[in-house]
């Protein structure tokens, strides 16, 4: 009899014509990354909703942003400092008002240092071998204004995301031949006509970045809604199982909204009592005139983009009249 073959190959593995840079994915290439493709199938076979990733050599942090968008926690580690300042910038949520208040104070400097016309502010420039022979002077001098300008941001993570812009832009700016894994200096003909525009590759990047971010941010928002009926669903089960053969329960729900559609939360807790022999009695829907909320908010944080929000709730009342065993 012979032994099964374990090792095969599998094409619907390559991912070929696949979006690799989606949400967070597209912040600050790095050397043989991992796709976000092969994360999200492996966490769609063998993942468990709510459950721990760990992942011992989390690179830039792929597996752990795909684990965040299906539900579970991740934690990882990385030896090497940088990947693990990009790990932590694409999977950590932030608020992207606080983030564009940040990024609108950095643009507006950058407006006035270019208006200016003149050499860039003075700025300490760190202490680094060989700083001259991989920068221009000039690329030094901005580097060393956005360096220290970044350094003086008190809020970690909106400091971390525009740490990884700058990370990348440094490299960018820099005089190492594109396309080469290890650190080679162009060749001496290229480096006169080289310069970077160090502010401008700079802010595409913060842009690029920051729509990575609220797409992923957005995609959270939906997995979060999921796991709320998710963890209600089991609430009811476990609520129903100590309560009376003829209980009556009443719950009080709002219908949350989640990209400009409704959740009928009040229906959800209808049709999960019934699963435990409850019957339905009514649904009363009362305004909510002075509750301190606003009739409206910004989900997207775009200028003039408004959604409503809750101003009616729900009174569910269902009855049990026969007992049901589970």
């Amino acid at each position: 009899m012979s032994a099964v073959n374990l090792k095969y190959k599998d094409e619907s593995w390559d991912f070929r014509e696949s979006d690799t840079k989606e949400y967070t994915h597209c912040f600050h290439t790095y050397p043989a990354m991992m796709i976000p493709q092969i994360a999200r199938k492996l966490l769609t076979e063998y993942g468990t909703e709510n459950g721990w990733l760990l992942d011992s050599y989390c690179g830039t942090g792929t597996s752990l942003v795909e684990a965040s968008l299906f539900g579970m926690h991740s934690v990882g580690c990385d030896i090497n400092p940088l990947v693990r300042l990009i790990a932590a910038a694409k999977s950590t949520p932030i608020c992207l008002q606080t983030l564009d208040e940040t990024l609108s104070r950095l643009n507006d400097h950058l407006f006035q240092v270019e208006s200016q016309e003149s050499k860039i502010p003075d700025a300490p420039i760190p202490d680094i071998l060989n700083l001259e022979y991989w920068f221009s002077e000039e690329v030094i001098r901005c580097l060393a204004y956005l360096r220290n300008w970044i350094n003086k941001i008190g809020e970690e993570t909106v400091r971390n995301f525009i740490l990884v812009a700058f990370s990348e832009t440094v490299r960018e700016v820099s005089y190492t031949r594109n396309g080469e894994f290890k650190l080679y200096r162009m060749p001496p003909q290229k480096l006169d006509g080289f310069k970077p525009d160090v502010f401008g590759i700079f802010s595409k990047k913060l842009v690029r970045n920051r729509q990575g971010l609220a797409a992923f941010l957005e995609k959270r928002k939906s997995v979060e809604v999921s796991a709320f009926y998710v963890d209600l669903g089991c609430s009811i089960n476990s609520i129903a199982q100590v309560l009376s053969p003829r209980a009556t329960i009443c719950y009080v729900v709002g219908n949350r909204r989640v990209k400009e559609v409704l959740l009928p939360t009040d229906e959800f807790v209808v049709d999960a009592f019934r699963q435990h022999g409850f019957t339905h009695k009514a649904t009363i829907v009362r305004n909510i005139p002075n509750k301190r909320m606003p009739k409206k908010n910004s989900p997207s944080n775009i200028a003039g983009e408004t959604s409503t929000t809750m101003h009616e709730e729900n009174i569910v009342i269902c009855q049990r009249t026969t007992h049901t065993c589970q």
